[in-house]
């Protein structure tokens, strides 16, 4: 699972220690950190008064205000900071580089957007092979397409959209003749999987912080 961790809560599962660190760092790009202006400057080369240019004159940046007035600027300012200077080192004229930066991003987000459908539109087609592989009760299939989701998707997603959606469907369906069975039989290879994981970020000498399940 590397540094990444995703925890993954089941009804009477068993208390587990992991590293802290994994914890700790599940998302350091998620951050809320906010910088002074001195300090974008002194990690960018702009000096503070050409950032402020940018934001008056331009609206290029669009910091926070502190209730003293002060400028913070997140991670997401630096970078457009850095995409600024990049357009004007091309030649780019400061005045135009704010259309330039638009278009840029409805077109990261168009990307994004096509992306996500198609990943969506592939999820059901991967439970279809895990729930034929549960149907079957056939472990070493269900261990090949599981590893084959877990190479193209990121953790998150191969838990949150593809393998828990599966496992309450089968869940809410025990009911019905032999699906208790499939339920019972996802549900340890599921365990048994995540156990596999979380013993090996135990191995780490790393400060541990102590799981257990939630009750109900």
């Amino acid at each position: 699972m590397s540094a990444q961790l995703t925890l993954v809560f089941w009804s009477k599962m068993p208390v587990i220690t992991a590293p802290l660190d994994s914890v700790s760092h599940l998302d350091s790009t998620g951050s809320d950190e906010l910088f002074p202006i001195r300090e974008v400057s002194r990690l960018t080369g702009v000096n503070p008064v050409t950032l402020r240019a940018w934001e008056r004159r331009y609206g290029l940046i669009q910091p926070t205000r502190t209730e003293s007035g002060h400028r913070l600027y997140s991670k997401a300012d630096i970078q457009t900071v850095h995409r600024i200077l990049d357009w004007i080192e091309r030649g780019v004229a400061v005045s135009k580089v704010g259309k330039i930066l638009a278009r840029d991003d409805q077109q990261a987000e168009a990307v994004r957007a096509q992306r996500d459908a198609v990943e969506e539109s592939e999820w059901p087609q991967w439970q279809a092979r895990l729930m034929q592989a549960v149907s079957d009760f056939d472990d070493r299939q269900l261990e090949r397409v599981y590893g084959q989701v877990l190479a193209t998707y990121p953790l998150d997603v191969v838990f949150q959209d593809i393998l828990m959606p599966l496992w309450n469907e089968l869940l809410r369906h025990q009911g019905r003749f032999g699906q208790a069975s499939e339920w019972l039989f996802f549900d340890n290879f599921l365990r048994v999987r995540a156990l596999e994981r979380l013993q090996l970020a135990c191995a780490s000498p790393m400060p541990r912080v102590l799981l257990a399940a939630i009750c109900g």
